[in-house]
Parts: C-alpha cells; structure tokens; sequence
C-alpha cells in the first residue's frame, strides 16, 4: 500500500483526492499540504469523514508519495522544482 499526500488543496486537488478514494485498496491518504492553510485545517469533507491539511515534518511516514495538486501548469512546475530542492 502506497501512502499519499496532496500538495495543494483547491479544486483541482480534491478532485485528485476523490480518485485516490476510489483505490482505498491500493492507496493510503494521509493529507493535504498546503502552506498557505493552517496546520488541521478541513479542506473537504465526504461522507461524513473531514480530510486536513499535515505537517509533513511531524508525520514520518514510509512509503510516502506526493501528487501535486495544483491546476495552473506554469505554478505546478514551480511548485515541482521547489519541492525537488526540499526532498
């Protein structure tokens, strides 16, 4: 089982979440990162079940994989390359 985690939380991020949901077999969702958002922070609920925004620095967490969330290409990119010097 692979443990994901969402960068960005608008539509476009939900969007990816609700496709993650579909495979509860094969994948794990841990949260949204979103620096812009409080830490907890609700970025959407479904049936009955909120999912929050995480801290990636107090999760250690194996098998961890990341999905950029972000609709606009040129921001992904950015986001993909900021990410890169991170990790």
């Amino acid at each position: 089982m692979k443990n994901i985690v969402i960068f960005g939380s608008g539509g476009h991020a939900k969007v990816i979440l609700a496709e993650i949901l579909q495979f509860k077999s094969k994948y794990k969702f841990h949260g949204f990162v979103d620096e812009s958002k409080k830490i907890g922070s609700s970025i959407i609920k479904i049936k009955n079940k909120s999912y929050r925004t995480v801290d990636l620095k107090l999760k250690r967490i194996k098998n961890l994989h990341g999905i950029i969330g972000i609709g606009d290409n040129f921001m992904r990119f950015k986001y993909y390359k900021n990410i890169k010097k991170k990790f």
